[in-house]
């Protein structure tokens, strides 16, 4: 792929070099070498403009959007394995606890008898 294909294949998704190097997660002077033919991206990436697989034709703030609610689902998530965590190990304290008042029944009755 050339320079300028890549260039026109950003240009038409409406996607800035900034947000190219925010959705790879690649430095923007990096990006910046890359589009000014300063430095040559990796092949992995030309590969994937070619096989289209970069989902930009949304709208940038569709995007945003997108990322906002994938990050609350993942802070929910958190929030979710936290609490399963806490449940567990409250339960688990529960049973030793109703374990000692078992056996402290059953001795009393030993005592009783």
């Amino acid at each position: 792929m050339t320079l300028n294909k890549m260039r026109e294949y950003f240009e038409k998704k409406g996607v800035s070099q900034l947000e190219v190097g925010r959705f790879i997660g690649v430095q923007s002077r990096t990006i910046r070498s890359w589009f000014s033919g300063d430095i040559e991206p990796p092949q992995l990436f030309i590969m994937a403009i070619e096989a289209d697989i970069f989902d930009v034709e949304e709208r940038p703030e569709e995007r945003v959007k997108k990322r906002l609610v994938l990050k609350k689902l993942s802070d929910m998530q958190e929030k979710i394995d936290t609490l399963y965590n806490m449940y567990t190990m409250v339960s688990g304290q529960l049973e030793t606890l109703m374990d000692q008042q078992r056996a402290q029944i059953a001795a009393m009755r030993g005592r009783l008898q």
